[in-house]
């Protein structure tokens, strides 16, 4: 069975380092550094990739810890409003 993944970007390499490095240190070992799909916007050129089902959490992650990240994409480069709908929170492509 294939697990669907799912894509951050980032504007810099320092964000994407620092972005596994404070994911990692949370808990989230599956996510994991990796050239960005070029059907997704190369920013920086390294993005982190991680399982579809992780998706809402890391996101959430993301805000607590305020990285500087966009996202989650697919592998085709369509942000995941649905995949990570939040109640009553807003769904946004840039996470400041």
């Amino acid at each position: 069975m294939k697990i669907d993944m799912c894509y951050f970007t980032f504007p810099s390499t320092y964000w994407a380092l620092t972005g596994e490095r404070l994911l990692r240190e949370q808990g989230f070992v599956a996510v994991k550094l990796r050239p960005v799909p070029r059907t997704l916007s190369s920013s920086c050129g390294i993005c982190l990739e991680l399982p579809l089902p992780l998706a809402e959490k890391v996101q959430e992650a993301i805000r607590s810890l305020k990285i500087d990240a966009n996202g989650p994409f697919n592998r085709d480069g369509q942000l995941l409003h649905e995949t990570c709908h939040r109640q009553g929170g807003n769904n946004i492509d840039y996470l400041p």
